[in-house]
C-alpha cells in the first residue's frame, strides 16, 4: 500500500520542473492583482496633475504674450490711420488689412464696439485693442453740433486754436498759416503734407504722425478765397503755388488774343495747364 501510494505521488524531474513553474506563474498573478489598481490609481493620479499643470502653463503663456503684445500697441485711430500707420502702432498687418477693408466697404467705426465687429477677432483680441482705440464709446448724437467734437477748422482757425491740436507745435502752426494764404485755403487735409515736413526716421513714421494731426481737423471749402483767372495780373498768378511762373505769363497771353477763359478746358487744350494741374486748381480759380 505505501508503495502505491508512494509510485502515485513521485514526479519525474520534468515533472516538478512544470510544478515550479505553475506554482511562480500563480504567485506571481497573485502579486500583480494586488498591485496593479495600485499602480492605475498613481498613473491616473500623475496624469491628472500633470494635465492641471499644464493647463496652467498654458494660460500663463497666454497671458504672457498678450502683456507682450499689449507693450507694443500705440494708441491708434482705425479710421484715419494708413495700413503703414496701423502697422507702426503694433497692429498686425493682416488685422491691419482688414481694417482698412472694413472702412471702404461698411464705412467708419462709429463706436468702440465697431471694432468688435471685425472678422476673426476674438472677445480676448478684442480686450487687448480696446484700451488704444481712439473712438468714443459711444454715438453721439445727431443733434450735437460738429464744433463740440473738439475738430479745428483749419481755412478758418488762427495760430492759438492750430497750436492747441496734439503734434503742431509753433513753427508747423506758422507754416500751416503761411500756406493757406498762398493757396487761398485748403480743400483737403492732405495738402498738409504740401506746407510741412515731419523730420522723423521712417516713413511709417511720419505717416503715423501726420494722420494723428489730420484726426484733430477738419477743413471747409466754402472757406476757400477764389482767384478771378480773367481779371488776376500776371503777379497774382505766379504768386500761387499751382501756377508756375511760365504759365502765369502764358494766361493773360491767351486771353489778350482769344478772349475771357470760360474754363480750364481752354487752357489744357492749347497745353499751357496740364490735367493734373486743372484738377488741382479748379478749386481755386473763378471765371
Amino acid at each position: 500500500m505505501k508503495q502505491h501510494i508512494k509510485q502515485y505521488f513521485q514526479f519525474s524531474r520534468r515533472e516538478r520542473n512544470g510544478i515550479f513553474v505553475l506554482l511562480f506563474v500563480l504567485i506571481a498573478l497573485i502579486i500583480v492583482s494586488f498591485t496593479v489598481p495600485l499602480w492605475v490609481g498613481t498613473d491616473r493620479e500623475e496624469a491628472k496633475q500633470q494635465f492641471e499643470q499644464n493647463a496652467l502653463e498654458l494660460k500663463q503663456l497666454a497671458n504672457e504674450q498678450a502683456t507682450t503684445q499689449q507693450s507694443l500697441l500705440k494708441p491708434f485711430n482705425p479710421n484715419t490711420y494708413s495700413l503703414d500707420s496701423l502697422m507702426a502702432c503694433g497692429i498686425p498687418k493682416k488685422l491691419a488689412a482688414q481694417i482698412i477693408n472694413y472702412r471702404q466697404k461698411v464705412g467708419p467705426f462709429a463706436t468702440k464696439a465697431d471694432f468688435a465687429k471685425l472678422y476673426n477677432l476674438t472677445d480676448s483680441l478684442y480686450k487687448v485693442y480696446l484700451p488704444f482705440l481712439v473712438l468714443p464709446d459711444a454715438e453721439t448724437s445727431k443733434s450735437e453740433k460738429p464744433a463740440s467734437r473738439g475738430l479745428v477748422e483749419i481755412n478758418t482757425a488762427d495760430s492759438l486754436q492750430l497750436l492747441a491740436v496734439k503734434g503742431i507745435g509753433p513753427y508747423f502752426a506758422h507754416k500751416i498759416l503761411q500756406y493757406r494764404n498762398q493757396l487761398g485755403g485748403y480743400y483737403s487735409l492732405s495738402q498738409l503734407g504740401e506746407a510741412f515736413t515731419i523730420p522723423v526716421a521712417s516713413l511709417a513714421e511720419k505717416q503715423q504722425r501726420m494722420d494723428e494731426i489730420k484726426a484733430q481737423l477738419t477743413v471747409n471749402i466754402s472757406r476757400i478765397k477764389k482767384i478771378n483767372i480773367n481779371t488776376a495780373t500776371q503777379k497774382q498768378l505766379s504768386a500761387h503755388p499751382y501756377i508756375s511762373y511760365k504759365q502765369s505769363s502764358a494766361i493773360p497771353k491767351y486771353i489778350a488774343r482769344y478772349g475771357k477763359i470760360k474754363s480750364l478746358d481752354d487752357l489744357t487744350v492749347l497745353g499751357i495747364i496740364t490735367t493734373r494741374d486743372a484738377v488741382l486748381l479748379k478749386h481755386y480759380v473763378s471765371f
